[in-house]
């Protein structure tokens, strides 16, 4: 208990101590997937640098790639997969450290790393981050 005397005149007052906070992120809406992982973002990127180097294909093949994934990592929004990677940005060292791996990841794709489904993609991205 916490005692606290207001004035000579009032007695002390005792106060319980406080509840524990609830889990900040608790009832709070996820992040956009698509803000988390960036494929659209990446994809025009990628198709800046097909310009800047018309000579590779592999960066419009990978823009091509990176928009695919994009249209169904948007069919996982809400997803066990997408909760899991929203807990990876509870914290601002969460943060910083997730979406360095996050753009890696990205900015391989279509020249070292390759998927079949966005759900692979984020499941690669899940485990990245949760390391």
């Amino acid at each position: 208990m916490v005692e606290r005397q207001f004035s000579k005149l009032h007695t002390r007052v005792r106060f319980p101590p406080p509840a524990p906070l609830p889990f900040a992120r608790e009832g709070a809406l996820l992040i956009d997937l698509g803000a988390l992982v960036d494929c659209a973002g990446t994809a025009y990127w990628r198709r800046k640098k097909a310009v800047e180097f018309p000579n590779d294909r592999r960066n419009l093949e990978a823009a091509e790639e990176l928009e695919r994934l994009a249209a169904e990592l948007s069919l996982l929004e809400g997803s066990k997969l997408h909760v899991r990677l929203d807990k990876c940005f509870e914290d601002e060292d969460g943060v910083m450290i997730s979406m360095s791996v996050i753009n890696e990841i990205l900015r391989q794709v279509g020249f070292s790393r390759w998927y079949g489904t966005g759900d692979e993609l984020l499941q690669a991205v899940v485990d990245a981050c949760a390391d």
